[in-house]
């Protein structure tokens, strides 16, 4: 997926890779880490109109934050019922 930012985004079961024509960056999951991937099961992307990178997971749905080169995770939680209804988000829509 081309990005605003004039680099290219790849899903992969492995993270996702970012190419800006000189170099790939991988981001993936780090347990210790609540700003990267919720998983590295990347299953769909989606630039909004804002320029917000989304990344849907197996556990998750991402949000990347360009500005701190972190994501924002939306999980679900039982307990919150305005909360993403389920973790494994197979495509991604905007409106």
């Amino acid at each position: 997926m081309k990005t605003g930012s004039d680099s290219c985004g790849f899903a992969t079961t492995d993270g996702l890779n970012r190419y800006d024509g000189a170099s790939i960056t991988v981001y993936q999951n780090d347990p210790e880490d609540v700003y990267s991937l919720s998983d590295n099961n990347v299953k769909s992307l989606l630039e909004d109109r804002d320029g917000n990178l989304w990344v849907g997971c197996d556990k998750g749905l991402n949000r990347y934050d360009r500005n701190l080169d972190a994501f924002i995770r939306y999980e679900h939680q039982q307990s919150d019922p305005e909360s993403i209804s389920q973790n494994s988000i197979p495509a991604i829509c905007a409106h």
